[in-house]
């Protein structure tokens, strides 16, 4: 029993040897927990949500998630939603508990459509940033964002759906390109 004491002992020193060598080389925890996540694929998936987690919170990101199958959107501190990736945007996952929270919104460039009810009901919204990439706007888009002022929608987009300003008080000017083939009932109601 003392000489396996005494082994462990060695072991236990020898592992606080080796760890204290890490530190003077300059390896950490985190190389240790990439060697890992080689070894163990399924931590891979848990280093990159917490990575992205602690690049989120340098950057003053409240909450984030996707619109999309190939699409995210960020919320930070500041009020400024950003939409960002490729394709079609999806239905409005911010809304529910964050459509008052939002004051900006930021369409990137690769997103191709704003989904119907994208901002429905964000009172708090009061300007909007639409890129060239997008090509229709579905309904019912900006229903009651009723502290937007102005909005120039790109050449690029054919058509907008149903009720897609509808009451949208403070909406003063709205540039529409002239190749927009269809604007939707009620589009500017109210």
């Amino acid at each position: 029993n003392t000489e396996t004491e005494n082994e462990r002992v060695i072991i236990y020193s020898d592992q606080e040897a080796e760890n204290s060598d890490e530190e003077d080389t300059g390896e950490n925890s985190s190389d240790t927990a990439v060697a890992e996540a080689e070894i163990h694929p399924e931590l891979n998936e848990s280093l990159e949500e917490e990575e992205t987690v602690k690049e989120d919170a340098a950057k003053g990101v409240v909450e984030s998630g996707t619109c999309g199958d190939n699409i995210t959107w960020t919320l930070d501190e500041e009020g400024t939603l950003t939409i960002s990736g490729t394709g079609d945007m999806k239905r409005h996952p911010w809304t529910d508990d964050y459509e008052d929270a939002i004051t900006n919104v930021i369409i990137e460039s690769g997103i191709t459509s704003i989904g119907n009810c994208a901002f429905y009901s964000c009172n708090s919204v009061t300007s909007v940033a639409i890129p060239e990439s997008v090509i229709s706007i579905g309904d019912y888009a900006f229903y009651c964002c009723e502290n937007l002022t102005g909005v120039t929608i790109p050449e690029s987009i054919t058509s907008m759906g149903n009720y897609v300003f509808w009451d949208c008080f403070s909406l003063t000017s709205v540039m529409i390109p002239a190749k927009a083939e269809c604007i939707g009932n009620y589009s500017f109601y109210g």
